[in-house]
């Protein structure tokens, strides 16, 4: 069963300043993979970041929060690997 995919205005606003190869790539991703099986698709994270998932892209990193009752998805932020955590 697919997710619900949606997209806080952090993530929006992330997305401005990735290049638009790389857009296309994480879009793709989010669609196939995360919104078909986000607990396996990606990573849990633990302290401040507990209860959200991240994924891989590139240099890219995609966090996002499951709500499974609403079989739903919150992209919250999509970052470079040294910046999303901050």
């Amino acid at each position: 069963m697919e997710f619900e995919i949606t997209f806080t205005g952090s993530a929006e606003k992330d997305f401005k300043s990735i290049p638009k190869e790389f857009v296309e790539k994480i879009l793709s991703i989010i669609e196939e993979r995360i919104a078909e099986n986000p607990y396996v698709a990606g990573k849990k994270l633990k302290g401040q970041w507990r209860g959200m998932y991240s994924y891989h892209v590139a240099n890219y990193r995609i966090v996002y929060q499951i709500f499974p009752k609403d079989q739903s998805i919150a992209i919250l932020r999509i970052k470079p690997r040294g910046r999303v955590y901050r």
